[in-house]
């Protein structure tokens, strides 16, 4: 049988998955694609987790922080939600050094 092994570092495996993938370590080298799938979907849901509840209160607050720098946004859901989801519009307004009286009055 033919190893998946990681091609950023190639070390052994640190442990075998465990019953619940997001408190185990993770192995560097899976021996089927399957398990490389299963550790990448447990890896994507606990940083998604981790994200939502990190994130939570600045979505509330309608506030995003990242790299040093805030930016206020506004959100609005319209209709009923189409079978594949709604479409994402994102429009961007502010910045250039206007007082936040005039970047603020283009999206209120």
């Amino acid at each position: 049988m033919s190893m998946v092994t990681c091609m950023a570092c190639g070390t052994p495996p640190l442990a075998k998955p465990a019953s619940d993938p997001a408190t185990a370590p993770a192995p560097t080298t899976f021996t089927t694609r399957a398990e490389a799938e299963a550790a990448r979907i447990a890896a994507w849901s606990a940083y998604v987790a981790k994200e939502r509840d990190a994130r939570a209160a600045e979505v509330a607050a309608g506030v995003v922080s990242a790299g040093g720098k805030t930016m206020k946004f506004f959100h609005v859901t319209r209709g009923a939600k189409p079978e594949r989801g709604h479409s994402l519009f994102i429009s961007m307004h502010g910045g250039g050094g206007a007082p936040a009286r005039v970047n603020d009055s283009q999206w209120e």
